[in-house]
């Protein structure tokens, strides 16, 4: 009887006008049925078009795909199933490397560990600060996560050298590390240069993004001039890069961003890309992107299960990233510039993944601790970054600007972490990236953030310490 009615108003030319807004629900339509209607157009004008469609995307999936990396290292353990199972999670670990001229060479800068959960349609992820300390296995000193990749080439290099076929190199080493420190399988990786980041957001037409204060730095030798402002904006690809990775700034030390502000960052520029993506718009340029993926991304997952995990996450949206909160912290010294993990943020992030990756743990052996700061460890200082929350939120908060010209204010609340408190206090303390409330970073005066590039570590005067195997290969330190 509701449909009889609405004729009965029509007399009136203004209510006439305005029928058309019946069709208004009908924009709705998920972006998956709109996908099924695109086919079906295709199969009625050719189902010739609809097979070289799918053909093309296939070609491209393999193009992304690469099972066994050129130089002959395997990089998947024997035994895992290369068809997709809709019924088993799968994990990946996601690293990107500055592969421009003065760029990071072999450190990996940017280390996120995903977890794909077809069953609950769920992504887990957390990033790992490129500062965390690590002890390899059969080593007696520690290192910077970021360089391992730069130690597992090395290893190849050495048996290539001596005329021996590698079994290890830069992925292998990864995957075994963050296997020892988390106590689930790393199945596979993928790898995504800075060039393809900003290819694929441009293509998409720029990203939205919070950004909450003014970043400004120029480096003439590398070519980076960061020049944003606060506000919500779309950003290009140029721009969300700089946005990533700005750490200096030309206004000094105390204007400066963590690895924790970049690793926050980089989250938030993965769920505008997510959320872009799932658009219409976005859709109609899947193929676009695939084809910018396979000039600049490179995987060893098999390419059913790229298909597969495409096609069970589509129209997914950034609500289904559940970020994991890693409470790091970054302790400076005369012996020690690390980031840690805090022993019971350790605790509940192998737990959540664990239980994402259907892990019991008591089926595991011993796992490596060395992320963490020990009971007996003495530090000199320590820094605490942002309050972070665990988050599946799509769209960042829409903030008021903070004066630009002005660094954020320092917390008085002193740190929690286990420490020798320090006897800098009473200066100014550099800022956070974060506002509305959180707290800033805890840092004496005097103290660098944590340091901006990895460079080959010295030996260390501390006999818990002692010095790691100098790196073969040399990298030029970034300078974003």
């Amino acid at each position: 009887m509701g449909e009889a009615a609405k004729p009965a108003r029509l007399p009136n030319n203004k209510n006439a006008q305005k029928e058309p807004r019946k069709v208004k629900p009908r924009r709705r339509r998920g972006w998956k049925q709109n996908l099924l209607l695109l086919l079906l157009l295709l199969v009625v004008s050719g189902g010739a078009a609809a097979g070289a469609l799918y053909w093309q995307f296939s070609q491209l999936v393999e193009d992304v795909s690469q099972p066994t990396p050129n130089d002959g290292v395997a990089t998947v353990k024997p035994g895992l199933s290369t068809v997709y199972e809709p019924d088993k999670s799968i994990s990946m670990l996601i690293i990107g490397r500055d592969t421009r001229k003065n760029g990071g060479g072999l450190n990996t800068d940017v280390m996120m560990l995903a977890t794909i959960n077809p069953v609950n349609k769920k992504v887990t992820m957390l990033s790992i600060p490129r500062d965390t300390r690590i002890k390899l296995a059969g080593t007696s000193g520690y290192e910077k996560i970021n360089s391992v990749y730069a130690l597992g080439e090395n290893q190849k290099k050495r048996a290539e050298q001596k005329g021996q076929k590698p079994t290890e190199n830069g992925i292998t080493l990864l995957k075994s590390t963050f296997e020892d420190v988390l106590g689930i399988p790393i199945q596979y990786y993928a790898e995504v240069d800075f060039k393809g980041f900003q290819a694929i957001i441009d293509e998409l037409g720029g990203v939205q993004v919070n950004v909450d204060r003014k970043l400004v730095y120029d480096d003439p030798t590398d070519g980076t001039h960061i020049n944003l402002s606060p506000g919500l904006q779309v950003l290009n690809g140029d721009k969300a890069l700089d946005y990533v990775r700005h750490r200096h700034d030309n206004r000094g030390s105390k204007y400066e961003s963590s690895d924790f502000d970049r690793n926050r960052r980089q989250q938030e520029v993965i769920h505008a890309i997510v959320d872009k993506m799932t658009t219409i718009d976005g859709m109609t340029k899947i193929l676009d992107i695939m084809k910018i993926a396979g000039d600049h991304l490179r995987t060893d997952m098999p390419p059913d299960k790229i298909k597969g995990v495409l096609k069970d996450f589509a129209g997914v949206n950034s609500s289904a990233i559940n970020s994991l909160e890693n409470g790091a912290y970054w302790v400076g010294g005369p012996n020690m510039n690390y980031t840690f993990f805090p022993n019971d943020k350790l605790a509940s992030i192998r737990t959540a993944l664990q239980t994402e990756m259907n892990i019991k743990p008591e089926t595991l052996g011993q796992l490596n601790d060395s992320v963490s700061l020990g009971a007996n460890e003495k530090t000199r200082s320590v820094v605490t970054p942002p309050k972070q929350t665990q988050t599946t939120t799509t769209k960042p908060e829409v903030k008021q600007p903070t004066v630009e010209e002005q660094p954020a204010q320092p917390t008085k609340k002193p740190s929690t972490k286990p420490s020798t408190p320090s006897t800098n206090t009473g200066k100014e303390q550099p800022p956070s990236d974060m506002n509305g409330g959180t707290p800033n970073q805890e840092q004496p005066a005097g103290q660098e953030q944590p340091p901006a590039d990895y460079a080959p570590q010295t030996p260390s005067t501390d006999p818990a310490t002692p010095a790691a195997p100098p790196a073969d290969y040399a990298d030029t330190p970034n300078q974003g």
